[in-house]
């Protein structure tokens, strides 16, 4: 068994795999204080506070929580050996007491050893991301119990091990018949009003409509389908309790009260450009046809649309009027 002592060591029980002597520390101590008796890889309490599975399913979706906790998301180093491996295998590796060059090792080897050590890091207090999760009413669905819907199995490997979600967690089943909705962030009015209108009209017709909630077509999209009484799901860069950006924090904040928010990372979490992209894969996947208004061409929002017909899904677009300067330049 693998414990944490309240001094942060780590130590492995006689005759598991990877016992030895204690092989490192990690710092800073975490709001339950882990004890003798905790292991690392058992579901805690804060989890089941948070997760509403089967309780056959407790430990597979404890361990892809956590992996999404270690873990940057959909990051090819790491999610690809993690996914051949299983999440379970891989926490109760990571959780060792073996140097950081011999757990890479056991992982596929392809982990730079930095990735590791890194992951291994945030175990000490990994717990404390189910706690705030608790009490912000973010709730935790992972693949484990069949809680990320079949079309982000798309992405393969870089497929999301975890969602925290904080909404209507059931509105996740109507993301099959959505309409992702992408563009530039400084649209112009034509362009806002094109969008605001489609989304509308589709969100009336009962389609969830999906995006990231930036500044620009995203939120006027995502604005307009909640005004219509219809449901918006915003996928986040950041953790489901730090909205970004936060000129939109009333957006989300009625996202999540009359549709859902979405992130892979825990609260607290903070967005980076690594996190934006990775996000934008998610965007690409979640439905069947993405709208793509007034997007540059080598923006991230036409990064999705290709993507998005990468993998299998329609895209359509609304360019935008001549007069603009984002249209002249996607045009060359």
């Amino acid at each position: 068994m693998t414990v944490i002592d309240q001094s942060g060591n780590i130590h492995r029980s006689a005759g598991a795999p990877g016992g030895g002597q204690f092989a490192g520390k990690v710092n800073a101590a975490p709001k339950r204080a882990l004890t003798d008796q905790d292991d690392v890889t058992e579901p805690t309490p804060e989890f089941h506070q948070v997760w509403d599975g089967r309780a056959e399913h407790a430990k597979a979706a404890y361990a892809h929580a956590m992996i999404s906790i270690l873990i940057e998301p959909g990051d090819p180093e790491t999610s690809d050996p993690i996914h051949a491996i299983g999440p379970e295998t891989a926490l109760q590796i990571l959780a060792s007491d073996a140097p950081d060059e011999d757990v890479a090792a056991q992982l596929g080897g392809r982990i730079p050893a930095a990735k590791v050590h890194a992951a291994r890091g945030k175990l000490r207090n990994a717990n404390d991301s189910f706690k705030d999760a608790a009490e912000a009413g973010i709730r935790v669905v992972t693949a484990a119990e069949g809680g990320i819907p079949s079309q982000f199995a798309a992405l393969g490997t870089r497929a999301p091990f975890a969602f925290w979600a904080k909404g209507d967690v059931a509105l996740l089943s109507t993301l099959e018949t959505g309409v992702t909705f992408t563009g530039t962030r400084a649209g112009t009015a034509y362009g806002e009003h094109v969008a605001a209108e489609l989304a509308s009209d589709q969100a009336a017709s009962g389609r969830t409509i999906v995006g990231g909630g930036a500044y620009g077509i995203e939120s006027a999209s995502q604005r307009a389908a909640l005004m219509a009484g219809g449901r918006a799901i915003v996928f986040l860069p950041a953790g489901v309790d730090r909205p970004y950006p936060v000129g939109n924090a009333q957006l989300h904040a009625r996202a999540a009260e009359n549709g859902l928010l979405i992130s892979e990372v825990p609260p607290r979490t903070a967005p980076t450009k690594w996190r934006f992209m990775a996000r934008n894969r998610l965007l690409a996947a979640a439905t069947p046809l993405t709208v793509i208004v007034e997007a540059s061409a080598n923006s991230t929002s036409m990064q999705t649309a290709i993507r998005a017909k990468q993998m299998g899904r329609q895209v359509a677009a609304v360019p935008g009027p001549i007069t603009s300067v984002i249209w002249v330049l996607s045009r060359g």
